[in-house]
C-alpha cells in the first residue's frame, strides 16, 4: 500500500499538472478508466488510473464468473479490490451480454433461465453493488442489419425471450442495488452515416418501448470508439441533436469505452495531433449536453490498448507499428491527446460558469 501511494505521489509530480479527474470534476463530470491486465503487475500503470480517475470498469463477466452454475465469481476481476483501495467506483461491467453469456445457460428452459438471470444480478449486486456507481444492465442489443423487429439483434436472449430480458434484467437489477445507476450500452452511434442513423432510431425506438413498459432504465452508454479512417463523417450538429432526443427521455448520457482507432499516416506528431482533434472535437460535442455525466476511457496508456493486442490482428496498423490510440503514451506520459481532453474539460466547465 505504501509503494502505491508513493507511485501514486510520483505520478501526480511528474505530471505536473491538473489530473483528468481534476479537470473533469470542475465540469461536474466522472472519468473513469477501464483496465485489461492485473494492475498488481504494473504498480505505475495502477497509480495513473488512481491519480486520473474516479471510477473505474473491471474486465468481468457473467461467463468468467460462472463457467459452472455453481461457480460464482470463478473469474472474478482481480483490480476491484485495487479500485476500492484508491476510492474508485465501479462502472461499465455487463450484467447481460449476448456474447458472455455463460455456455451452461443455453441448455436452460425459459423459466430456468429467467431465475438463472435474477440470481447472477442478485449475487453481483449483493457482493459488490455498494460500490458500483453505474451498471451496464444490458449490452449491445440492437443491429438493424439483423431484420429483426425494432432493430434488435438476433441473439439466444431474444430467442428465449422476446424482448422481455431487458424487463427482467432491469428489474432485477433495481432489486439488487437500487443506488447504481441502470444503463443501456451499445456502440457505432456517433457518425452521419446511414447505417448508424438506423442504429440511433433503434435505439431510441427500443427505449421508447421500454419506457412504455416501465422498465427502469436511467441511462443511455454511448460506447465510443471512433476512428480515424471515418471520423470525418462525424456531424457535432447531428450528434447534439442525438444527445437532446436521449435527454427528452429523460436520460442520463454516459460516454464510455472512449478511445481512437489509430490508422492515422504520417509522422508521429502529426498522428498524435490527429487523434487529439478527433477527441477535441467529438468531447466538445458530447460535453455540450448537461445530462452527460461521465467519461470512461477504454484504459489510460497506449502500451495496454485493446487495440494494440497481438491477438487482435483485425485492429493492427498496416505499417505494423503500434497505435497511439489514448491519453497517456507506452511510458505513461501525457500526449496531445491528453491536452485536448483537458483543453475541451475546462472549456465545458467555463460554459457552465
Amino acid at each position: 500500500m505504501l509503494a502505491a501511494a508513493a507511485l501514486l505521489g510520483s505520478a501526480r509530480a511528474q505530471a505536473q499538472r491538473p489530473t483528468l479527474r481534476d479537470v473533469a470534476r470542475r465540469a461536474g463530470l466522472l472519468i473513469g478508466s477501464a483496465s485489461e491486465i492485473d494492475l498488481a503487475g504494473d504498480p505505475a500503470y495502477a497509480a495513473l488510473i488512481a491519480a486520473n480517475c474516479s471510477l473505474f470498469a473491471p474486465n468481468m463477466s457473467w461467463q468468467r464468473m460462472s463457467p459452472t452454475p455453481t461457480e460464482n465469481f470463478a473469474g472474478l476481476d482481480a483490480n476491484i479490490g485495487l479500485a476500492r483501495q484508491h476510492g474508485l467506483s465501479l462502472t461499465g461491467y455487463h450484467l447481460l451480454w449476448h456474447q458472455r453469456l455463460p455456455d451452461w445457460f443455453d441448455a436452460l428452459d425459459r423459466d430456468a433461465a429467467e431465475r438463472a438471470i435474477e440470481e447472477h444480478v442478485a449475487a453481483i449486486g449483493s457482493r459488490f453493488g455498494a460500490q458500483t456507481a453505474s451498471w451496464n444492465v444490458v449490452n449491445e442489443a440492437i443491429r438493424p442489419a439483423d431484420g429483426m423487429p425494432g432493430g434488435l439483434r438476433r441473439s439466444p436472449l431474444l430467442e428465449k425471450f422476446g424482448t422481455a430480458f431487458f424487463d427482467i434484467a432491469f428489474h432485477a437489477a433495481q432489486r439488487a442495488a437500487p443506488q447504481a445507476l441502470r444503463l443501456y450500452n451499445d456502440y457505432d452511434l456517433e457518425l452521419n452515416t446511414t447505417d448508424e442513423r438506423m442504429r440511433r432510431r433503434a435505439l431510441l425506438g427500443l427505449i421508447d418501448e421500454l419506457l412504455r413498459r416501465s422498465v427502469p432504465i436511467q441511462a443511455v452508454g454511448l460506447q465510443s470508439h471512433l476512428r480515424t479512417r471515418s471520423f470525418d463523417r462525424f456531424d457535432p450538429a447531428e450528434y447534439r441533436r442525438f444527445l437532446n432526443e436521449l435527454a427528452a427521455r429523460n436520460l442520463d448520457i454516459f460516454i464510455t469505452e472512449l478511445d481512437v482507432h489509430d490508422l492515422a499516416t504520417g509522422d508521429l506528431l502529426s498522428r498524435d495531433n490527429r487523434i487529439a482533434d478527433i477527441y477535441a472535437r467529438f468531447l466538445d460535442a458530447a460535453l455540450s449536453h448537461p445530462r452527460v455525466g461521465a467519461v470512461v476511457f477504454w484504459g489510460l496508456s497506449d502500451q495496454y490498448s485493446w487495440l494494440n493486442d497481438p491477438t487482435r490482428p483485425n485492429y493492427a496498423r498496416p505499417d505494423g507499428l503500434p497505435g497511439r490510440p489514448l491519453p497517456f503514451d507506452t511510458e505513461l506520459r501525457p500526449k496531445p491527446a491528453f491536452d485536448a481532453i483537458e483543453r475541451t474539460m475546462t472549456s465545458a466547465a467555463q460554459r457552465q460558469k
